[in-house]
């Protein structure tokens, strides 16, 4: 069988996780799978993607676990069934923050803190007995970033 009949049978509806699990079962890039696409591939490789596509798609089994490891942040995670998976969005949150304390290092630190301070002290309601109480235990929060 090709690779071409795989990709365009029908029986696969979820073609782009098809794409990934040739591409990492053969050990080979995308580009080189639509590049060679009229290759022939062994019944014992068409047994392991059809394997992992049928695990993917009857028995609900994240892609990652199935391929063993998930690319976060530009790193390769090695994962398995006791492993928590990155979602997107984390790794958005991410970018999005480094990118913030970016444009936060352009300020000096003292001006930085002289702005959150203020606007902590604007967002106080007058009248709120445990203002005071509720400031002093914000401006004591501390955050540690880590360099990942």
């Amino acid at each position: 069988m090709k690779i071409i009949d795989i990709l365009q049978s029908p029986s696969y509806t979820s073609k782009n996780v098809l794409e990934k699990l040739i591409c990492y079962k053969l050990g080979v890039t995308k580009e080189t799978l639509f590049t060679d696409s009229d290759r022939e591939i062994s019944s014992s490789d068409f047994e392991r993607i059809e394997s992992s596509y049928h695990d993917y798609h009857v028995g609900k089994k994240p892609l990652e676990y199935i391929l063993g490891f998930v690319e976060f942040l530009g790193v390769r995670f090695h994962v398995d069934s006791a492993t928590l998976i990155p979602r997107p969005e984390t790794e958005y949150m991410i970018e999005a923050v480094g990118e913030m304390l970016q444009d936060m290092s352009q300020v000096p630190s003292n001006q930085a803190v002289k702005q959150e301070g203020t606007k902590q002290m604007g967002d106080k309601q007058s009248g709120d007995e445990h203002a005071d109480d509720k400031q002093a235990r914000d401006n004591n929060t501390k955050a540690t970033i880590i360099d990942v």
